[in-house]
């Protein structure tokens, strides 16, 4: 007994494309019933289930790899944003808040400055 095709198909399962195997067909071997014992068809028929259970595993078993990297990449990824690119960022944030309220500050150190040295001007031209 051989197996004549394996049919395999592809899946997208969590965006990872996964292999998934759809059809497998088996070789008939010529069978003399005559020459060979009765139990000969049934024992064909369970070894034929247990190949396609055998393939079907080696198919899980690559899904679930597949999938077990795509994992391991994607925790690699959400620890690089929690433990180091959000902290850089809001650090990022503390100094341009900071740089923002010195700029405003300095704004309105600038405003009144102008407003008294306006007033000063209005004063001394209208005194003269």
């Amino acid at each position: 007994m051989r197996i004549a095709a394996l049919d395999q198909e592809t899946a997208n399962v969590a965006g990872v494309t996964v292999p998934v195997l759809t059809g497998l067909r088996f070789e008939s071997p010529q069978i003399d019933f005559f020459e060979t014992p009765a139990w000969l068809e049934d024992a064909i028929a369970a070894l034929s289930e247990l190949t396609r259970l055998r393939v079907e595993r080696r198919v899980l078993e690559r899904q679930k790899e597949l999938l077990g990297e795509e994992l391991r990449i994607t925790a690699q990824r959400v620890n690089l944003f929690e433990k180091v690119m959000i902290p850089r960022a809001e650090d990022s944030i503390r100094i341009i808040r900071i740089a923002l309220g010195d700029a405003q500050t300095a704004a309105v150190a600038r405003a009144k400055l102008a407003k008294g040295k306006g007033a000063e001007l209005l004063s001394g031209v209208a005194g003269a």
